[in-house]
């Protein structure tokens, strides 16, 4: 009997995960490499393969079990050994529930014989210090039937007319961003308007009442009626009210973030702490494409991103002291470059690890980066899929992105952005920023990193590497 716990599946997971379902039954044999669970990080879902063959003799954990790396999952045994299911499960009471479960249990409503909810808290009480007081309504606007003699000029108290201000549109759309209350009579539309913008000339035989600063303008055509004439502004255009709305504002709708975004924006919190630096070059990418061409032509599915993952990694070789991690005040390096591959997912943005893109066959190069993309965008990675990235690629190009600027994932020192592929001077090019910690690399790093990738993609030998006749030839 020996105890089956839960391996570290990727690194820095030290926060629990979530046990989505077994997909052996107790007392079932297994071989070694078969998948026992699913279990589901912030990264991805994916399956914990047996690392040995045996009986899973008990279940200590069951689906929707939160665990942590080296949580007790399961009590497994040799084939042909017996053991008493009885006592397992009396020196792990809390295997007593576990096996499958379904959804999980509506919950009861109120009853007769169950207390209802406690009723919500009472609204906080109002604030000590009084609120200032409104501000005074303006005077509505004189009917045609009091305004044809007027017995004087009229007065507005305390608000002081505010003469020849321009009467448009735009001026009442400030009024209302700026929250200043502005009667609803209508505007006239963008472009009714005489003259250069924001102002507004009434027409002929148009006049204003007699009486100085202050005096309310009469009623009259190409003058604005209602209260908005009283501080010489336009009313804004009311704006229909939407019908769901009921005439209402909206409420604005939260959105949780899941598991996988709160720890996106975790780790890029992370990383807005690290003094990030970035340096731009236009790549040549005439060879490359002709390169896929001719791949293509062979059999081989290949894409540019199989094109600049080997470049990468060869450009990586000759420069390792851009693969690394920092930690501790330390840079760690590598041997050889592990390139995450930022993939675009339903769930977000997952980092897909490529290993041996400078040594691998085409073949088996794009069999691999294709291996892992499609299990990222389903959420079937493996443990090993996501560790050990020692370089990060952010190749938004497939999207139509002219350029990126992508930010370090730590605790990686760099990662290359890359945008599509476009016309340049005399040949096609594509963008690229490589942006890398400071505490680790110099510009004069990344520039001369940037400049070996720029040779290795402009010559074709180099590109093409295997000893494949068809592969260098057109």
């Amino acid at each position: 009997m020996r105890d089956f716990t839960l391996p570290r599946v990727a690194l820095g997971d030290d926060d629990e995960m979530v046990l989505s379902s077994w997909l052996v039954e107790e007392g079932q044999e297994f071989d070694e490499g078969e998948p026992l669970l699913e279990i589901e990080t912030d990264k991805a879902a994916m399956e914990v393969e047996a690392p040995e063959p045996g009986v899973l003799a008990l279940r200590v954990q069951g689906p929707g079990a939160r665990v942590a790396p080296g949580a007790l999952l399961a009590i497994l045994a040799d084939r042909g050994e017996e053991y008493d299911v009885r006592a397992l499960r009396e020196r792990h009471p809390a295997a007593a529930g576990a096996g499958p479960a379904g959804p999980p249990a509506p919950r009861p409503a109120a009853g007769p014989d169950r207390a209802s909810p406690s009723p919500p808290p009472p609204p906080p009480a109002p604030l000590s210090a009084p609120l200032p007081a409104p501000l005074p309504a303006p005077l509505p606007a004189p009917s045609p039937a009091t305004s044809a003699a007027p017995p004087g000029p009229a007065r507005v108290p305390d608000v002081p007319a505010v003469p020849d201000v321009p009467a448009v549109p735009e001026v009442a759309a400030v009024l209302d961003v700026a929250g200043v209350p502005v009667p609803a009579a209508e505007v006239p539309a963008a472009g009714a308007v005489n003259g250069s913008l924001g102002e507004r000339r009434a027409p002929a035989g148009a006049e204003r009442s007699a009486g100085t600063s202050g005096a309310v303008p009469a009623a009259g055509p190409g003058l604005p009626t209602g209260s908005g004439a009283l501080y010489g502004l336009p009313a804004r255009r009311r704006r229909p009210a939407s019908p769901a709305a009921g005439g209402t504002l909206v409420a604005p709708i939260r959105d949780p973030l899941s598991r996988h975004r709160r720890a996106l924006a975790n780790l890029m919190t992370a990383s807005s702490r690290i003094p990030q630096f970035s340096v731009h070059r236009d790549l040549p990418m005439q060879e490359a494409v002709r390169l896929v061409h001719r791949l293509r032509r062979a059999g081989v599915a290949a894409t540019l991103t199989d094109v600049l993952l080997r470049a990468t990694a060869t450009a990586l070789v000759r420069h390792p002291e851009l693969h690394g991690w920092f930690a501790d005040d330390a840079v760690q390096r590598f041997s050889a470059p592990a390139l995450s591959l930022a993939t675009d997912t339903p769930a977000g943005v997952v980092a897909a690890v490529v290993r041996g893109a400078e040594r691998l066959a085409w073949p088996a190069l794009a069999q691999e980066r294709r291996r892992v993309v499609d299990g990222a965008r389903r959420g079937r990675l493996l443990p090993a899929d996501m560790n050990g990235g020692t370089f990060s690629i952010s190749n938004v190009g497939a999207l139509g992105g002219d350029a990126v600027i992508p930010m370090v994932t730590p605790p990686q020192i760099a990662i290359l952005g890359v945008g599509r592929v476009r016309p340049g001077w005399g040949e096609n090019v594509a963008t690229t920023v490589l942006v890398a910690d400071h505490r680790a690399l110099d510009g004069a790093d990344a520039a001369r990193f940037l400049a070996t990738l720029a040779g290795i993609l402009g010559d074709a030998g180099a590109l093409a590497g295997d000893p494949v006749e068809v592969l260098t030839h057109d």
